[in-house]
């Protein structure tokens, strides 16, 4: 069996983000789905993930003003998916 494949996607709730996180997921990655303020976008990019039938979580941080947030958010994701 392959090892499950992940990508953390920042900026994901945009357009070019969203494109992205749809053709990882249709190449066969799981996809952590970033966003910074736009919650109700990145669930909807998340379910569109979800439905290329690839796991998907959404993460929150502001990477450009809190200097702890990177590593919070590569927290997350390794708690999901044990790997990134």
């Amino acid at each position: 069996m392959a090892e499950k494949r992940v990508v953390l996607i920042t900026g994901a709730s945009g357009n070019l983000g969203a494109a992205i996180s749809y053709a990882c997921a249709e190449d066969g990655w799981a996809v952590a789905v970033h966003y910074r303020t736009s919650r109700e976008r990145a669930d909807e990019v998340a379910e569109g993930v979800r439905a290329r039938g690839m796991d998907a979580i959404t993460v929150q941080a502001d990477l450009a003003e809190d200097s702890g947030s990177a590593q919070r958010i590569i927290n997350e994701v390794l708690a999901h998916f044990d790997r990134l």
